[in-house]
């Protein structure tokens, strides 16, 4: 399933074409249910990046749908569509952090703008997390390189200097273990100098 996909769990079967043909053309994947049960049976397939989901489902509440995508490992965008808009349905919606609340009939326009917004959200908020993770993995690579110029300069055996780089490298890249080879000139031969191994528990 795609995660970028758009969930769509409505009875009325002609709104949710209606919408899954519409939000198709804008560029959209879209996936239909017209059920709690297959609503919440999608969601457990695999992420999505926003729910659209009626108050009033023929099994359950649409809120349960709700609750249940919230608590996903990564939980969607929400937006509540429904034709029995209440002021207690809108205060469920808005507590529960929902992107938006339509009530039916709604205008395309309407829901392809608060669709783009969400999507719009959430690709920041990706972009923002890869460039989180890259800012820290280059500030970890820039310390590595400064404590390695730091032993180089040190007063140290060669051998203990090698063992000490290869405990930064290691760090650095994930590994269990690093190995230094020196070249021995007599006979041509990289020979292992120093070593450090990470010991699992």
């Amino acid at each position: 399933m795609d995660p970028e996909s758009i969930l769509v769990v409505d009875d009325d079967r002609d709104v949710a074409s209606t919408v899954s043909e519409y939000l198709t053309r804008e560029g959209h994947t879209v996936i239909l249910a017209h059920s709690g049960r297959d609503g919440l049976t999608r969601l457990r397939e695999g992420a999505v990046a926003l729910l659209l989901v009626d108050l009033r489902l023929p099994d359950m509440d649409g809120i349960e749908v709700m609750h249940a995508a919230q608590r996903a490992p990564n939980p969607p965008e929400i937006v509540v569509i429904t034709g029995y808009a209440t002021v207690s349905s809108a205060v469920q919606a808005v507590e529960g952090g929902t992107a938006g609340y339509l009530e039916k009939p709604f205008e395309m326009p309407r829901l392809a703008a608060i669709v783009q917004r969400v999507m719009g959200r959430r690709r920041l908020m990706r972009e923002n997390m890869h460039l989180q993770a890259e800012t820290a993995s280059r500030l970890r690579e820039m310390e590595v390189m400064l404590s390695i110029s730091r032993t180089a300069s040190a007063t140290l055996d060669v051998q203990e200097a090698l063992r000490r780089i290869c405990r930064e490298l290691v760090f650095l890249v994930g590994a269990d273990t690093g190995a230094a080879y020196l070249l021995d000139e007599p006979s041509g031969r990289l020979m292992p100098t120093a070593g450090y191994h990470v010991r699992r528990r």
